[in-house]
């Protein structure tokens, strides 16, 4: 039980990390609209608003399915059900792929961010929306990192345990 605990805090973590940084985002974004008014600046906030919804979104996704996932999983534990514990894995599993993708997402928004940042003038706003999916790319790719991490060892646990049903 104590790794079923430690894969649901990890995931509130991610899903805090989440939040805090599109919440975040959106305060720079409107700081700089209110107070700047460089393109460079207002290029970086364009993505910052884009961006910090996006991850507002996904934290609190997460945030409120979470208690309910960990109650049936609880129950599935106490109760040895073979079926649901497989039906998890398979979801882990699709999960994994998913995060395989976003990986690859990550990596390209970040090529891409490099290549605006070093094509446009910094008079632009082009040049803040660069650096802006640079910084967001790297964020984004360190909480994947995570969460794959987290995914493969929780779907190790769930397979020992279903062996072991």
């Amino acid at each position: 039980m104590l790794d079923l605990e430690r894969n649901f805090s990890g995931e509130i973590v991610e899903a805090t990390m989440f939040l805090l940084m599109g919440l975040i985002n959106l305060i720079i974004a409107l700081y700089i609209f209110k107070k700047i008014k460089i393109s460079f600046w207002r290029g970086l906030a364009y993505v910052c608003i884009c961006l910090g919804l996006f991850q507002l979104t996904i934290g609190m996704t997460i945030q409120l399915k979470n208690p309910i996932k960990h109650e049936k999983l609880k129950e599935s534990f106490q109760n040895k059900d073979k079926d649901y514990l497989s039906l998890e894995i398979k979801k882990g599993q699709t999960l994994l792929e998913n995060l395989n993708f976003y990986k690859w997402a990550g990596i390209s928004f970040f090529i891409v961010g490099v290549l605006v940042f070093y094509f446009f003038d910094f008079n632009t706003s082009w040049k803040g929306i660069g650096m802006g999916i640079i910084f967001q790319s790297m964020f984004m790719e360190f909480l994947n990192y995570k969460s794959t991490s987290r995914t493969k060892e929780f779907l190790e646990y769930l397979q020992q345990n279903l062996n072991q049903f």
